[in-house]
């Protein structure tokens, strides 16, 4: 295991469930769900993208917004 965190959890996963485990089949549909949910590209970032602070209403989280009066 020498690929990172995140790609070694999903190796350990994908050998898990070609070689027909885990028994439990309630185990085995969620370890696949976490698996498929997990094996594409990393997914972009979340929320919205805050602009240059230097531009009217850029930076999310530095104002309240355009009514700041």
């Amino acid at each position: 295991m020498t690929g990172g965190y995140r790609r070694d959890a999903l190796d350990f996963a994908g050998q898990l469930l070609l070689s027909g485990g885990p028994e439990d089949a309630e185990a085995r549909r969620e370890l696949r769900e976490w698996w498929l949910e997990r094996s594409g590209p990393v997914p972009g970032r979340r929320g919205p993208r805050c602009g240059s602070p230097a531009r009217p209403g850029g930076c999310c989280w530095a104002d309240e917004g355009p009514e700041r009066g």
